[in-house]
């Protein structure tokens, strides 16, 4: 089955100080770990990277070129929000793909076992992702952090990516989006939006979202172990 991975890479990484893909990680911009662990899938077919206008020629020359990124097709340029990133790279996807990964492209550590979950709950529902139980307890806040009430910490569960939908599905979800302007949290969102239930999977606490210094201190620990 052909799967195409849609990686956004566009964000201005305002929370770390630095455009998050391009920050090192062990000699090599995140962004990097993410496409060379993303090129070992043999179920993907193609990856399509969305990024900076102003990081294309980069990518290109110093990421894609030097580690010889060769699943990486089409590297375009990003919108103003992760949702129009992503919704840019699904009009490059080709109509012969089933499947579409959307993965950020500030997840290096993305293992094959759970992206091979995904995947394959994807084929059986429509739409998947992978996820872990809330582990904290959670309070709804009002005002000026004051408890509204606490949260059923049983029914929480933290979603990451890669999120993985059939082609037809998730471009029906962000097109509707787009037209009425919806805004969401996620791709995931946008799909229940247009009545589709999505299927999570036990996902790994290892495959974080670098957002803020302090993550940085965890990814350099990741890389050595």
């Amino acid at each position: 089955m052909d799967i195409t991975a849609i990686v956004p890479a566009a964000g201005e990484g305002k929370r770390i100080g630095g455009h998050k893909p391009y920050l090192l990680l062990q000699d090599k911009p995140i962004l990097a770990h993410t496409l060379i662990t993303l090129q070992k899938f043999d179920f993907l077919s193609e990856i399509i990277l969305v990024v900076k206008k102003t990081k294309i020629d980069f990518c290109r020359k110093e990421v894609i070129k030097k580690y010889n990124l060769s699943k990486v097709k089409k590297v375009i340029a990003g919108g103003a929000t992760r949702l129009d990133s992503v919704f840019k790279g699904l009009r490059e996807v080709s109509n012969k793909a089933k499947l579409v990964f959307i993965h950020d492209g500030v997840r290096p550590f993305l293992s094959e076992e759970v992206a091979a979950k995904v995947v394959r709950a994807a084929k059986r529902y429509r739409a998947a992702a992978p996820a872990f139980p809330c582990i904290e307890t959670i309070k709804e806040i009002k005002g000026d952090l004051f408890v509204e009430k606490t949260l059923l910490r049983q029914k929480i569960w933290f979603v990451q990516t890669p999120q993985v939908f059939q082609r037809a599905l998730i471009v029906k979800a962000y097109e509707k989006a787009k037209k009425k302007g919806i805004r969401a949290g996620d791709d995931a969102e946008l799909v229940e939006r247009i009545g589709q239930a999505v299927k999570l999977v036990k996902g790994d606490y290892k495959n974080i979202k670098i957002t803020f210094p302090e993550d940085m201190i965890l990814a350099q620990g990741l890389c050595r172990t």
